[in-house]
């Protein structure tokens, strides 16, 4: 890979990319062993290391304590809104910036459409649909969380068309598809008073009320905000499960136990070519004290140490690629985790 090249860029808020990445997930760069990566070509090291750089960029999940929790309270509404006729219930996914809410919407997309292609492989075949994905608009209305809708599902559309025809299209196409699950990220543009917010809210409560799928809501501090007030907001608040994100704690033995799960999960995800052992046991405090508890910031220190070994060619110089703390201490963090950081020392 060529630093100065352009990066490669994909919008998830449409099918056939959403898809491809879902699967791209399960498919991480095999971790080989110092002795078979030694054994490539120069030209075969770079292919395999830019998969392996894409993946921490672009594909890496990780299953979390926070994602765990987050799983079984889907899989528990996807249970109980089964064949449901009306009043189907969903989750908020609801934090401050950088604890990892869009991670565990995309952990949950992954683990569903894991769970489907068992059972229909190629879905688009049957013309199934059974996850869409899509983001509220900085400045919502009503038509233009449809043209969302329209736009994830490739719907033809002109610009004259109303908001009951793009209604009427996303839903037939929804419903022909047997869709199950639909992720609304960045909800909290929906949080204003105004009349068009209000409306646009209305038209997502009619979708949940037509389409038998599970909604999950993700945005900024949620349940504080004025998308809960209101009569629209009295019905979202009666029909959907709050999952408050929170950046981690430190103080007691379960928020410490919980800190270090977390941090297994990523040093897990990353791949690294090294031998036997953890390298980040007994860092859990450190990487905590640097990072502020934030999901966010930890995974960008992580992934940004592991990048710098597989560019500094760690496997020629040290046999292995082992994240030390000479090499985190070099790695500097956004503002708000250094912050953080001075405020704690």
């Amino acid at each position: 890979m060529k630093l100065l090249d352009a990066s490669p860029t994909e919008s998830v808020t449409d099918l056939p990319t959403l898809e491809a990445r879902l699967r791209r997930i399960s498919n991480r760069p095999r971790v080989l062993t110092a002795e078979e990566y030694l054994r490539l070509s120069g030209e075969e090291r770079e292919v395999y290391d830019d998969a392996r750089m894409l993946y921490l960029n672009r594909d890496l999940t990780v299953d979390t304590p926070a994602v765990k929790a987050a799983l079984t309270d889907i899989r528990r509404l996807l249970l109980t809104n089964y064949g449901k006729p009306a009043g189907r219930h969903g989750l908020l996914l609801s934090g401050p910036s950088l604890v990892g809410k869009t991670h565990t919407a995309f952990a949950i997309l992954h683990a569903a459409m894991n769970r489907y292609l068992a059972d229909y492989p190629e879905p688009r075949a049957e013309g199934r649909i059974p996850l869409v994905y899509l983001e509220v608009p900085a400045v919502a209305t009503a038509k233009s969380m449809m043209q969302q809708f329209c736009n994830f599902l490739g719907i033809p559309r002109g610009p004259r068309y109303t908001l009951e025809e793009l209604t009427y299209m996303a839903t037939q196409i929804m419903l022909r598809g047997k869709t199950a699950l639909i992720v609304v990220d960045e909800v909290h543009n929906l949080s204003s008073t105004s009349k068009n917010t209000r409306d646009a809210i209305r038209a997502l409560k009619g979708l949940s009320n037509v389409l038998p799928a599970t909604f999950i809501y993700c945005g900024l501090n949620l349940e504080g905000n004025d998308l809960l007030t209101g009569d629209e907001g009295m019905q979202i608040a009666g029909r959907f499960t709050l999952r408050r994100m929170l950046p981690h704690s430190y103080g007691s033995s379960d928020a410490r136990d919980n800190w270090t799960s977390t941090v297994e999960a990523f040093e897990s995800g990353l791949g690294l070519i090294k031998s036997e052992g953890r390298c980040l046991e007994g860092e859990e405090e450190y990487l905590f004290s640097r990072t502020n508890g934030s999901i966010g910031s930890l995974g960008f220190l992580l992934r940004a140490a592991a990048i710098e070994l597989l560019f500094a060619d760690s496997i020629h110089e040290h046999g292995e690629e082992r994240i030390t703390r000479e090499l985190l201490d070099s790695i500097p963090l956004d503002i708000a985790a250094e912050r953080g950081a001075i405020a704690e020392s």
